[in-house]
């Protein structure tokens, strides 16, 4: 596309220079932007026997030894630093042999069965408590509510909705309804 082209999107599709959580150009977006950082990471994977997977922005770099080498570590690091990101959390986890569990962005995989963690259970508690408490403090038309609820859009659509609770649910479709 052309320059101009590439301007017009870039201002629609972004905030404050951010790609915004919620809408949903956000993670396709990502996808292209992080493109080079991807194949740089697979490769490197693929060099040192290990595997590299990303679901959204979490980046997933597993080794099947005991201990994560450092030197692995510090390459995985390099080459998203080097894409122009800064990685904002970094943790190193042995998952249990015996449950076999993966854990995804708010998602547990179990046994070859998907549930939401309490983790992402609460803080769907939280916005819709958060949502509701604008609700009644009459700052519905603020940029604050809008934030708000497109960021609990944007987490529900991650949910596993089978899984949630039944209390939580009615909360989330209660709000729904307050909202219309």
């Amino acid at each position: 596309m052309s320059w101009y082209a590439a301007r017009i999107v870039t201002q629609l599709t972004t905030c404050q220079g951010k790609l915004p959580q919620g809408p949903p150009t956000s993670p396709r977006l990502f996808d292209l932007i992080f493109k080079r950082v991807d194949k740089k990471l697979l490769d490197f994977a693929g060099s040192t026997g290990g595997n590299y997977t990303r679901y959204a922005d979490n980046i997933f770099f597993s080794w099947k030894d005991e201990k994560f080498p450092g030197k692995i570590k510090n390459g995985v690091l390099r080459r998203i630093r080097r894409g122009g990101f800064s990685p904002h959390k970094i943790e190193t986890k042995k998952l249990g042999k015996e449950k076999e569990a993966v854990r995804m962005l708010g998602l547990n995989i179990a046994e070859g069965k998907v549930y939401n963690t309490r983790y992402f259970k609460r803080q769907l508690r939280q916005m819709i408590h958060h949502i509701n408490w604008l609700l009644d403090n009459e700052m519905r038309d603020t940029e604050k509510f809008d934030s708000a609820l497109a960021k609990l859009r944007g987490q529900i659509g991650f949910a596993r909705i089978d899984t949630l609770p039944r209390k939580l649910l009615d909360d989330y479709l209660n709000l729904q309804e307050k909202i219309n």
